[in-house]
């Protein structure tokens, strides 16, 4: 399995792009993901890059920043498990 992120693009356009990670951490973004998350991706003008973890309508509910080198790993492991700390809250949205 991987963790898949919403690349953005400048244009407001966005690819899919998807990122290998150790098991647990991919299982505790699939958890997110059924509970109607996303993840998104961009890289800011500075060379930064920009990771969230949003509800369903694509409202950012962490935000985290990275240069994109080695740290990239650890930070998106970082934002998965901020992320599932919001799952109770997007279920109790859909009731």
């Amino acid at each position: 399995m991987s963790i898949p992120f919403i690349r953005k693009y400048p244009n407001n356009r966005g690819t899919i792009q998807h990122v290998m990670r150790p098991f647990e951490i991919e299982q505790k973004a699939l958890d997110f993901l059924i509970a109607g998350g996303w993840y998104t991706a961009e890289i800011t003008s500075r060379g930064i890059v920009k990771l969230a973890a949003t509800d369903d309508k694509l409202k950012e509910l962490f935000v985290l920043e990275t240069p994109n080198g080695q740290e990239l790993e650890d930070t998106i492991d970082r934002l998965v498990n901020r992320s599932v700390t919001a799952i109770s809250y997007m279920s109790s949205r859909s009731h």
